[in-house]
């Protein structure tokens, strides 16, 4: 004879989100929603500190991340920084002059290219060599992405 029925309590997606809540509540938050709320959640902002975060601990990318947006915050104060400023900046964390010439270059094409406006548009992430799905993923947390390019992020 086979194994007796054994009777399942239904599962309850409410009540699992709440014990994950729970589960993770002791642990620090991940950089880029950190950032989000201490109010470092432009289209502009967000990117730069994901590129900040490739192979970087999020203690590393908080504290460089903070450091920059202390001294530019948009494309056009960013992209008239001294490279030297930059890299200074950013210089705890790993690969920081190649980023700091990435995100300086990146924001003076979003100056001379977009009038200093970052658009969310599908093509935007071309800006960034090499990095357009970790560069996408933040860009969510700040809304205004159009079905389409919310497709694209989930495909790529």
């Amino acid at each position: 004879m086979g194994a007796p029925a054994v009777s399942k309590r239904p599962f309850d997606v409410d009540e699992a989100f709440a014990r994950i809540e729970e589960a993770v509540r002791p642990f620090p938050k991940a950089a880029m929603f950190e950032l989000t709320e201490e109010g470092f959640d432009s289209p502009f902002e967000l990117p730069v500190a994901c590129i900040i975060s490739i192979r970087t601990l999020d203690e590393v990318t908080l504290v460089c991340s903070r450091r920059l947006f202390g001294l530019a915050r948009t494309p056009d104060a960013l992209g008239r920084l001294a490279l030297g400023a930059i890299d200074e900046a950013i210089g705890v964390s790993t690969f920081h002059e190649a980023k700091a010439r990435q995100i300086r270059e990146i924001a003076r094409r979003i100056v001379a290219e977009h009038g200093g406006k970052l658009p969310c548009r599908n093509d935007i992430p071309a800006l960034v060599r090499g990095r357009g799905t970790q560069v996408r993923q933040p860009r969510a947390l700040n809304g205004g992405l159009t079905p389409e390019f919310t497709s694209k992020m989930i495909m790529a």
